[in-house]
C-alpha cells in the first residue's frame, strides 16, 4: 500500500536481540523482502548493522512494530504507534492497536497527519514500569531457578 500509493520509503529494523543465538530467528527476512518485493524505496537494516534506531525514528512519519520497546519509545517522540501484537502496551492509549489489514491501512493512509500524543505521559510511564522496574532483582524476587525440585 505505501509503495502502490506514496513515494514514502519504507525501513525494517530486525530486532537487535536477534543477533544473539537465544534470539534468532529462523526465518531469513531479507530474502523474504527482497522476493515479495522488489523496490529500492525498502530499507532494511539487519540486527547486526551499525544502525541507531532513534536516527531512524527522526524522519520517520509511523511506526508499526510487533513486539517490542521502540514502541513505547517512538511513542515517547511524538510519533504515532501501531502495534500488531498484544505486547504488554498494546492495548494503552498512546498506541493504536488495529484488529485487521484494513485497519492497518487506515492508520498507514493517516499517517501524514500531524499528530501529537496527548498520551506521552502514558508512554513515559509504561517505559519506566517496564523497562526500569521490571528489571530490579533483589533476593526475593522470584525466579526460573527458585522452582527446580
Amino acid at each position: 500500500m505505501i509503495l502502490k500509493n506514496s513515494n514514502f520509503n519504507i525501513t525494517i529494523r530486525q530486532h537487535p536481540d536477534e543477533r544473539h543465538w537465544y534470539a534468532k530467528s529462523s526465518t531469513n527476512f531479507l530474502k523474504l523482502i527482497k522476493s515479495r518485493y522488489n523496490d529500492n524505496r525498502i530499507q532494511f537494516v539487519s540486527c547486526t548493522d551499525k544502525v541507531n534506531s532513534y536516527a531512524l525514528l527522526q524522519d520517520a512519519k509511523a511506526v508499526i512494530c510487533y513486539s517490542s520497546t521502540f514502541g513505547v519509545e517512538a511513542a515517547m517522540s511524538g510519533k504515532k504507534v501501531c502495534v500488531c501484537s498484544n505486547v504488554y502496551y498494546s492495548n494503552l492509549d498512546f498506541v493504536y492497536k488495529p484488529s485487521s489489514i484494513n485497519d492497518i491501512i487506515t492508520f498507514l493512509e493517516s499517517a501524514d497527519i500531524p499528530f501529537v500524543n496527548k498520551e506521552l505521559d502514558k508512554a513515559k510511564l509504561t517505559y519506566y514500569l517496564g523497562q526500569k522496574c521490571n528489571w530490579v532483582f533483589t533476593f526475593f524476587t522470584p525466579s526460573q531457578t527458585d522452582f527446580f525440585t
